[in-house]
C-alpha cells in the first residue's frame, strides 16, 4: 500500500518522539475505534500501514528527518532510519518489509528495512531521482528519472535484480502494486491529461485503463480493485476500475474534492473537503455502496489527511493550522455483523423467513435500525425486498416472497448515522417442486403395460425427463411380514399442461402381488430434491 499525496503536498519542520495518547476526534464510535494520536507532540507525516505495523516521517530541527515504526499490538515506537537530508519520506510497508525515499547520497534512492532482522538495504545506485517507492511481497516498484522523463522501475528483492518497465518517452509516475499488477499515473496521451495504467508482471503487458479526457491520477490497487481521483465533473472524485469485470465505476458523488484513495480488499477511504478548505476523512464500503465519515473537522482546523488503509485499520494525517502542527492517527473500522437463519429448503411457492440479530462490533444488539431483505438468482444482481426494523437485542424477521424457484437470499443494512453498513453473508434457498402423487390403476395383469402420471411446478420442457417412478412391491420375509421393496424405477415424460407439466410414464410389472408407486423430482439448478407426497397403490394378477 502506498502513501499518497498530491503535488501541493505540504513540508513543516519539528520535533520527533511517537509517544501514544488519545483524543476525541469528531466520529461516532459506534461506527468506529476512538481515534488515537500515535506520534504525541512530534511532527509526522505520511502514514503507510500493514497489519498493525505503521510508518510514517517525523520532522526535526534543521532538516532533520527520521522514519518510524509504530507497533499497534505492543504500542512501541522505533526509529529505521534518520537524516539530515530529508530522508525517510513517502515509506510504503508490506509485512515487515518497508520501502522509503532517502537523500543521504545527495539525490533521492530507494531503501529497504527488514523488520524481522533490523537490518537497512539500499535497492538503487543510479544517480538520477528515484521516489514513489511502493511493496508487494517481493517486489518494490517505484518513480525513475534516469532516462531524462519518469519510468516506473522494479527492484525484485528475490533475485535482486533492477528492471524498468515503461518505456513511452512521457512521464509515469506514483506507481502501487498488489500482487503481479502495477498500476501508475501516465501523461503520455495527445490532450495531455493524466491516465491509469496498469503493468502486468506476470505477461509483462501495459494496458491503459481510463480514457476520459479529464485528469485520472494517483491510482491504488487491491487485488483486482483499482481506485483513483478523477476531475471530469468539475471537481475531484473517487472512481474505481475493475480489472475483473474491466468496468470503471464513480464511488463519490459530492460536490467538493475527494482525493487520495486508498484501499484494502472491499474498504476505500479518501481525503474529503466538503467541509471547506479543510479536510476530513471518509470511508467507502465496496460491499454495501455506502460512504460514512470517519474522520471530520468540527471546530477543529486541519489539511491534508493523506488516509491509508489495511483490513480494516486506517491511518491518516491530521494537520492543525491552528497551531501548525501535524500528527499521525489510528482508527480501527468496527463491522456490524447480521447472523444468518433462514431454511435452505422450503416447500414449492414458500416464502422463506430469516430470523436473526444484528450486532455491533462489541456483541450488543442493534436496535430501532432498518433492514431490507434482498434476492437475486445469480448471486450478483440484487432485487430489494421487505423491509423492517431491529427490535430488543437486534432481533428481526424478514419474510421473502413466494418462491417458486431457487434464490440467493441476504439481509442488509445501509447505515445510518450511528451505524456504519452491514451486509450478512448470502444463503441458497431451494424449493422443492409442486409433485402430485402419481395415479396408477388400481388393478393391472402382470406384464401388462399401463399409464402411471401426475402434474409437476414449475413447467418443464416437454420431452424431458424431469420426474422418475419408483415401484415398491410388499415381499414376505422370513419372519412372517411383509417389506415394501424397491423393485423398479422408470423415467417419465413430461408434457405441457396449462402453465405447468403432466409427467406420464408407460411401463409393466414383472410379478403379481401388492405394489405402490411414489414420484420423485432428483432436483437441479432450480429446485431441491421432492418426494410426491404419498403412494398410489396396485394390484398386479
Amino acid at each position: 500500500m502506498r502513501t499518497t499525496h498530491l503535488c501541493w503536498q505540504l513540508l513543516v519542520l519539528s520535533a520527533a518522539v511517537a509517544i501514544l495518547a488519545s483524543t476525541s476526534a469528531p466520529a461516532d464510535a459506534s461506527r468506529f475505534t476512538d481515534a488515537v494520536n500515535l506520534t504525541g507532540d512530534s511532527e509526522a507525516s505520511s502514514p503507510a500501514i500493514s497489519g498493525t505495523k505503521v510508518v510514517y516521517s517525523t520532522h526535526g530541527s534543521y532538516g532533520h528527518t527520521s522514519l518510524v515504526c509504530y507497533d499497534l499490538a505492543t504500542s512501541n515506537a522505533i526509529s529505521l532510519a534518520s537524516s539530515d537530508n530529508g530522508g525517510g519520506w513517502t515509506p510504503a510497508i508490506d509485512g515487515n518489509r518497508v520501502v522509503y525515499e532517502d537523500y543521504r547520497n545527495g539525490n533521492s534512492d530507494i531503501y529497504l528495512y527488514d523488520l524481522a532482522t533490523s537490518t537497512e538495504k539500499r535497492l538503487t545506485t543510479n544517480a538520477a531521482v528515484q521516489s514513489s517507492p511502493d511493496i508487494s511481497g517481493t517486489n518494490v516498484v517505484y518513480t525513475d528519472r534516469r532516462n531524462g522523463t519518469y519510468d516506473i522501475y522494479l527492484y525484485s528483492l528475490a533475485t535482486s535484480t533492477e528492471r524498468r518497465l515503461t518505456t513511452s518517452p512521457r512521464n509515469q509516475t506514483r506507481p502501487a502494486i498488489s500482487g503481479t499488477k502495477v498500476v501508475y499515473t501516465d501523461d503520455r496521451n495527445e490532450y495531455g491529461g493524466d491516465d491509469v495504467y496498469l503493468y502486468d508482471l506476470a505477461t509483462s503487458t501495459e494496458k491503459r485503463l481510463t480514457r476520459n479526457r479529464a485528469d485520472q491520477f494517483d491510482p491504488d490497487i487491491s487485488g483486482t480493485d483499482v481506485v483513483y481521483t478523477d476531475s471530469r465533473n468539475g471537481n475531484y472524485d473517487i472512481y474505481l476500475f475493475s480489472l475483473a469485470k474491466w468496468t470503471e465505476r464513480r464511488l463519490t458523488a459530492n460536490g467538493a474534492n475527494q482525493h487520495d484513495p486508498a484501499i484494502s480488499r472491499t474498504n476505500v477511504v479518501y481525503g474529503d473537503e466538503r467541509s471547506g478548505f479543510d479536510e476530513g476523512v471518509y470511508f467507502y464500503d465496496l460491499a454495501t455502496s455506502a460512504e460514512t465519515p470517519l474522520w471530520e473537522i468540527g471546530s477543529q482546523r486541519a489539511y491534508r489527511a493523506e488516509p491509508a488503509i489495511s483490513g480494516n485499520r486506517v491511518v491518516y494525517m491530521y494537520w492543525d493550522l491552528q497551531y501548525m502542527a501535524e500528527d499521525v492517527y489510528f482508527r480501527r473500522i468496527l463491522p456490524n455483523t447480521i447472523s444468518t437463519s433462514i431454511p435452505s429448503v422450503i416447500a414449492y411457492g414458500e416464502k422463506a423467513t430469516w430470523s436473526a440479530t444484528m450486532l455491533d462490533a462489541s456483541s450488543a444488539g442493534i436496535t430501532g435500525q432498518a433492514l431490507s431483505i434482498q434476492y437475486s438468482s445469480d448471486g450478483s444482481f440484487w432485487r430489494k425486498g421487505a423491509t423492517t426494523l431491529t427490535t430488543t437485542g437486534g432481533a428481526f424477521s424478514l419474510v421473502t416472497p413466494s418462491l417458486t424457484t431457487a434464490r440467493w437470499i441476504r439481509v442488509r443494512f445501509y447505515g445510518s448515522s450511528d451505524y456504519l453498513p452491514a451486509l450478512s453473508s448470502k444463503v441458497l434457498v431451494w424449493p422443492r417442486v409442486y409433485l402430485t402423487t402419481p395415479v396408477a390403476p388400481a388393478t393391472v395383469n402382470r406384464g401388462t403395460y399401463f399409464t402411471t402420471s401426475g402434474y409437476l411446478k414449475p413447467h418443464h420442457a416437454s420431452g424431458t425427463s424431469p420426474v422418475k417412478l419408483q415401484f415398491f412391491r410388499a415381499e414376505l420375509q422370513a419372519e412372517g411380514t411383509y417389506v415394501w421393496t424397491l423393485r423398479k424405477t422408470v423415467s417419465a415424460l413430461a408434457s405441457d399442461y396449462s402453465t405447468y407439466s403432466r409427467y406420464r410414464a408407460l411401463t409393466s410389472l414383472p410379478y403379481a402381488g401388492k405394489w405402490m408407486v411414489r414420484a420423485w423430482h432428483p432436483g437441479d439448478a432450480l429446485n431441491a430434491k421432492t418426494f410426491s407426497p404419498t403412494y398410489d397403490h396396485i394390484t398386479v394378477e
